[in-house]
């Protein structure tokens, strides 16, 4: 929660890269030799500067592929993700994949009331009418009720 959030590349979550961190040494060479090509390449050579462990991995497995014993997988899913491969990209990356053609949305056009003039006195107003309806209902209540007609 503390550190900020990183912009991987590829569709790859923040997330899924500090979790990728946590990683073992193998796992990490593994998911990063296969994955070359889809992560931001200053962020790949930031991390290989960092760790000479994982240079030295994935040399060696970048040496297998030249003597033909492997070959890079540009779809490589981390084992632990291959049921669920989506929790390793963002929900835009994922929402794109599920759905490739954008589709206009149709939105209701929003009505407003037209504005207001701002002139300080509406509360002023609501006293004055309140003032005159009680003083014509007082007048009624006066001339039917209390007012002497002829005398």
């Amino acid at each position: 929660m503390n550190q900020p959030p990183i912009y991987v590349g590829g569709g790859y979550s923040p997330l899924f890269w500090y979790c990728m961190l946590d990683w073992s040494l193998d796992r990490q060479a593994m998911w990063f030799y296969h994955n070359h090509s889809a992560i931001d390449q200053q962020l790949y050579q930031q991390q290989l500067a960092k760790n000479v462990a994982l240079q030295a991995k994935i040399n060696e497995l970048e040496a297998k592929e030249k003597a033909g014993q492997l070959k890079r997988d540009p779809n490589y899913v981390d084992p632990e993700f291959k049921e669920n491969p989506d929790l390793m990209y963002t929900g835009e990356y994922v929402e794109a994949a599920y759905n490739p053609v954008a589709t206009p949305v149709v939105t209701r056009p929003v009505v407003t009331s037209p504005p207001v003039a701002a002139t300080g006195t509406s509360g002023l107003s609501i006293v004055i009418w309140t003032f005159v309806i009680l003083v014509v209902l007082g007048a009624i209540v006066y001339f039917v009720f209390i007012h002497r007609w002829g005398e």
